[in-house]
């Protein structure tokens, strides 16, 4: 039986009645005898990998209609046998016509026995007909076979076979074209002046934005849903939690220190949209500031204090500022000598000062969860100022654990960049296999030392690092590695806000975000999990607890 790790633009799905009782033989021998070794045929006349899957051979997990709507969008070919007039044979016909070409209708002849007219909207196309109910001739498969590489050969792209994309529906279009697109831009012009960030991040995602062709753009697509969702659920946790210790007597400022990375670009961007929903009277937001290398974060704060008063721009709510440094255009971030000195000198006042908490908000290419000792999310980077710039933090933040003033560090992650239960030994060897360094990394950011390294974080500074990360619902890619993670965190229910926020300064609390904004084909889903082309091997999701073909 077919599994779902094909690509869907490789895949001939046939749509046919499956029968039941009798009927059911006829219909899968006519499968067998007549479509399949069509699609056989054509993949060796072409060269090309073809799989031939029935609805009843989608074999992942969700809802039915979901996975065929899905492969009626998205596969190359799809074969329609109207055997019968079956009404979800037609509805699903209907469904492809109205989305794209490369469609093929097989029928049984009218004057065979059972056979009924081709009805009158359909028969204009080039209907494949066959007389046996079993498919038990050649000329019929000869025919589905030469119109399945006519499908794949024309590189213009396969001839119109859906009266849905002619005629009317064509004029109707160009219609649209000319009266609809004023209004439109008109639309655009009225959101773009009260939300710009939405179209910088199309821009972006299109490849068109600033930084796209940069590995900081590229990576943005990664998770990208999954950060979101971490930003959202976060900042009203952490900025509930800032309220919590600002109200308390001996906390009168609260900094937070953002390291750079693609992970942490949507939690400043929602500091800024949350913070301009809270009442300007409530004084506690002046008493935050915002203190970080993360460029494209600014740039995204910036958006979004963009509201106009009066004809000018709204001030920020928020109080921000950006360490001093050199630029890395290719992860859109200040580093450098100058700015881990300014961490060590902005720390070491509020230990002088003693009324100022310190929050670091940190991420890494991946991290690994030590279990040995005290337990604690350990970030890694490769780079000689990303890591040490990652590495200030933490010692600066941490070392003003005085009694006078407190700090803490939270680690923020997608659950697929979360190494649990290997040493770190077999981590460096696996990341080795899949991650070389890109040879176009910034000078400023070159090394000799191309191995991915650990942060240093002592068994006494581990009490104070904190995880913020996502988890599963059964029947996932990375269930199993959720399940590992929560029993190690002792999570088996979802923290509450109320946990978090009154938890002590310096001993802040792990948190899992449920998501599963997941594509239900399982083929998808490893690539959802595991963006980076060369980590989708068995070899490698084992690290992850996870598996390229879902288990039976």
């Amino acid at each position: 039986m077919p599994t779902e790790a094909h690509n869907l633009d490789s895949t001939v799905f046939v749509i046919m009645p499956f029968g039941s009782g009798a009927e059911s033989p006829i219909h899968r021998g006519r499968y067998e005898t007549l479509i399949r070794p069509a699609v056989d045929e054509a993949a060796r006349k072409t060269g090309k990998p073809l799989h031939c899957v029935r609805a009843d051979e989608i074999d992942t997990a969700g809802k039915i209609t979901d996975r065929v709507v899905q492969y009626l969008s998205q596969s190359r070919i799809v074969i329609a046998d109207l055997h019968g007039l079956n009404p979800n044979v037609m509805y699903e016909l209907g469904v492809r016509h109205a989305i794209r070409y490369g469609t093929i209708l097989l029928a049984l002849h009218p004057d065979s026995p059972g056979g009924k007219a081709i009805p009158f909207n359909v028969a204009p196309l080039d209907v494949v007909l066959y007389v046996d109910h079993m498919g038990l001739e050649q000329e019929p498969v000869r025919k589905l076979t030469a119109r399945i590489c006519a499908c794949l050969e024309d590189s213009s792209g396969p001839a119109p076979d859906s009266p849905v994309q002619e005629g009317d529906m064509r004029r109707a279009r160009e219609l649209l074209t000319t009266n609809i697109l004023d209004s439109l831009g008109k639309h655009l012009a009225s959101a773009l002046k009260a939300d710009p960030g939405w179209a910088a991040e199309a821009m972006m995602q299109s490849g068109l934005g600033p930084g796209a062709s940069t590995i900081f753009g590229r990576r943005l697509a990664h998770f990208r849903d999954e950060k979101r969702l971490l930003a959202r659920r976060l900042v009203p946790f952490l900025l509930a939690r800032c309220r919590q210790l600002l109200d308390g007597s001996q906390i009168t400022h609260i900094y937070l220190l953002i390291d750079s990375g693609t992970t942490l670009v949507p939690i400043v961007e929602e500091l800024a949209k949350y913070a301009k929903g809270i009442d300007e009277r409530e004084s506690w937001l002046s008493k935050l500031r915002v203190y970080t290398n993360n460029l494209a974060g600014v740039e995204a704060l910036m958006e979004h204090r963009r509201a106009r008063v009066g004809g000018k721009l709204a001030a920020s709510p928020i109080e921000c500022h950006l360490f001093p440094g050199e630029p890395l255009a290719e992860y859109s971030a200040i580093v450098g000598e100058d700015t881990n000195r300014a961490v060590k000198e902005l720390c070491e006042d509020t230990r002088k000062r003693g009324d100022t908490a310190l929050i670091g908000l940190l991420t890494g290419n991946w991290v690994r969860m030590r279990r040995r000792g005290e337990p604690c999310p350990v970030p890694l980077a490769r780079g000689k100022w990303h890591l040490s710039f990652k590495q200030t933090l933490v010692e600066s933040i941490l070392s003003a654990n005085g009694v006078q003033c407190r700090g803490e560090v939270l680690v923020v992650t997608p659950l697929g960049k979360v190494f649990f239960g290997h040493g770190w030994p077999d981590v460096q060897a696996a990341l080795k296999s899949v991650a070389p360094l890109p040879a176009h990394v910034d000078e400023v950011d070159a090394s000799d030392e191309e191995d991915y390294k650990e942060l240093h974080i002592s068994e006494e500074q581990a009490k104070s690092v904190g995880i913020v990360a996502t988890s599963r619902v059964e029947g996932r890619v990375l269930s199993t590695l959720s399940g590992l993670l929560k029993a190690h965190l002792h999570r088996q229910q979802l923290l509450t806000k109320e946990q978090f926020v009154n938890a002590p300064l310096g001993r802040p609390k792990d948190l899992l975000f449920e998501f599963d904004e997941l594509n239900p084909i399982w083929a998808r889903q490893v690539e959802q999990e595991f963006p980076h082309e060369r980590t989708r091997t068995d070899e490698f999701l084992s690290m992850f607890s996870a598996h390229m073909k879902q288990a039976h």
